[in-house]
C-alpha cells in the first residue's frame, strides 16, 4: 500500500530540529496578501539565511531558482548540493539552466533524485474505496474514461466544462 496519512507530518518545531526559512518572495507575498497568521505560525521556529550559512552542512532546505538572486545575492554557497526531485525536462528551462550554472560555479552539483508522483491503479482504487465519494471526477489524467470501468459513479468532464458541486 502506498497511501499517505497527512496527520503524520510533524509541525515544524525548533525542539525537534526542524526550522523554517522564509524566502524573501514568500515573506513579501504573505505580507502583501495580509496573511500574517501564516507567517506568524512558525516564527518561533524561524531560521535566517545567515544562521544556515554559518553551518551549511547541517542544513537541508527547499529551493527554487528565484532564491539565488532574491536570497543568496546571486551566488550559491560553496560546494552546495541540489537534490532535484522533479521531471528532468524542467532542467531545460532558462531558470533551471541558470541555477545549474550557478551551482556548478560554486563547486556544487545538482543530483537527480526524482520518483514518479503517479499513483498505482490498485492504490488509487483503495484510496477511493476509503474516501467513498458520492461522485468521482477525474482530473489531471490523459485517460479519464478509464475510471468508468474501475469506479462508480464517475463523471468525465471536458476541459473547461463547469460542474457545480452540491
Amino acid at each position: 500500500m502506498h497511501l499517505i496519512n497527512l496527520e503524520g507530518i510533524p509541525r515544524p518545531r525548533r525542539e525537534d530540529g526542524i526550522r523554517v526559512f522564509y524566502p524573501s518572495r514568500l515573506a513579501l507575498s504573505l505580507k502583501r496578501r495580509r496573511l500574517d497568521k501564516i507567517h506568524n505560525m512558525f516564527l518561533d521556529s524561524q531560521i535566517t539565511l545567515a544562521q544556515i550559512l554559518e553551518a551549511p552542512t547541517r542544513h537541508l532546505m527547499l529551493f527554487r531558482p528565484s532564491m539565488i538572486e532574491d536570497d543568496f545575492g546571486g551566488r550559491m554557497p560553496e560546494r552546495v548540493r541540489c537534490l532535484f526531485s522533479r521531471w528532468e525536462g524542467y532542467l531545460d528551462q532558462p531558470d533551471w539552466m541558470a541555477a545549474r550554472s550557478k551551482i556548478e560555479t560554486a563547486g556544487g552539483d545538482l543530483t537527480l533524485v526524482h520518483t514518479s508522483g503517479h499513483i498505482f491503479v490498485q492504490d488509487l482504487a483503495e484510496f477511493v474505496r476509503r474516501v467513498n465519494p458520492r461522485l468521482l471526477v477525474p482530473i489531471h489524467t490523459r485517460e479519464p474514461e478509464a475510471f468508468q470501468g474501475i469506479f462508480a459513479p464517475v463523471r468525465v468532464l471536458s476541459d473547461g466544462e463547469p460542474y457545480e458541486v452540491t
